[in-house]
């Protein structure tokens, strides 16, 4: 019987741990949903603009960092307009990506 019950006690703390883990690790590492990501773009169009055109006059060294979004400037010999790029990093089983 005691077996039995440590079993049970150490797969309802492995639950446990998989469920704090999931819930907590959003709050402790700054993410991004797709929809905030939409709404920062379309809230902070000027805003936005104005930091790329920062990035390509050379004014902003990059990489740069804007309301937890990494600024890149990309740079190809085969693009011939220029590239500012706003990376978020998103969070989960799925949806986990980046948002550019």
């Amino acid at each position: 019987m005691k077996k039995g019950l440590k079993i049970l006690l150490s797969v309802a703390a492995v639950f446990a741990f998989i469920v704090a883990l999931l819930i907590l690790s959003p709050k402790i590492i700054k993410t991004h949903s797709k929809n905030a990501a939409f709404k920062q773009v379309q809230n902070n169009q000027t805003e936005l603009a104005e930091i790329a055109n920062s990035v390509i006059n050379g004014e902003t060294d990059t990489p740069y960092e804007y309301k937890g979004y990494k600024v890149k400037h990309l740079k190809t010999p085969s693009v011939k307009e220029p590239i500012v790029e706003f990376n978020g990093r998103g969070f989960g089983i799925a949806p986990s990506g980046y948002y550019t």
